[in-house]
Parts: C-alpha cells; sequence; structure tokens
C-alpha cells in the first residue's frame, strides 16, 4: 500500500502560510501527500510542488454539495490524516475516514 496522508486547511490563506513549513516537513515522509483546502487559498496550494492532490472546498457549499463531498471521501485510505483547521466538515470526515493515524489540533 502506498503511504499516503491527507491534510486538512480549510481556511484563509495567511492561516495555510503560518502551517505551510510543517505540512512540508511532515510530507517528506509519504508518497503521496494530498490536502484539502479553501477556495480561498487554492491558488497558492496548485503552487507547492510536494503537494500531489489538491481537494477544493467551497466555504459556502450549499447542504448537498457538502454531503457529496463528504461521500467522496467515505471509502479513501490513509496512513496519516492531520486536520488543522477545526471546520466541522473536517471533524465529520476525521470519523468517516480510514486512516491509522489521526490527529486534529484545536
Amino acid at each position: 500500500m502506498t503511504k499516503k496522508v491527507i491534510f486538512f486547511s480549510i481556511d484563509r490563506l495567511g492561516d495555510y502560510l503560518i502551517r505551510s513549513n510543517v505540512i512540508k516537513k511532515i510530507s517528506q515522509n509519504f508518497e503521496k501527500v494530498e490536502i484539502v483546502g479553501s477556495n480561498l487559498n487554492s491558488k497558492l496550494l496548485k503552487t507547492q510542488k510536494f503537494l500531489h492532490q489538491i481537494y477544493s472546498f467551497n466555504t459556502e457549499n450549499k447542504f448537498y454539495e457538502k454531503i457529496k463531498f463528504i461521500k467522496f471521501f467515505l471509502f479513501k485510505k490513509y496512513e496519516k490524516m492531520i486536520i488543522f483547521d477545526g471546520k466541522n466538515i473536517s471533524n465529520i470526515l476525521l470519523f468517516l475516514i480510514n486512516a491509522n493515524f489521526k490527529f486534529t489540533f484545536l
């Protein structure tokens, strides 16, 4: 199995910039690095060469769009899952995504 990690950073640009060095350092231990970011910081995320997959979450999504987003991640498997933002959608996925290690910053 490929060693995969997923980060959740669904917040503003400055918040991502503050933690980007931590994300990069952790990413060095994984073959595949994925991140869920907000539509506000997706342009910056696309410039980060160490990120292999970027999922953009629109913070103004309607309820059914949030359900589709959750459904997309239901059967994904990761080695580690790390949440930086504390958003409701991230916390819901914390319980639904299959990962060997889960960590959230409050």
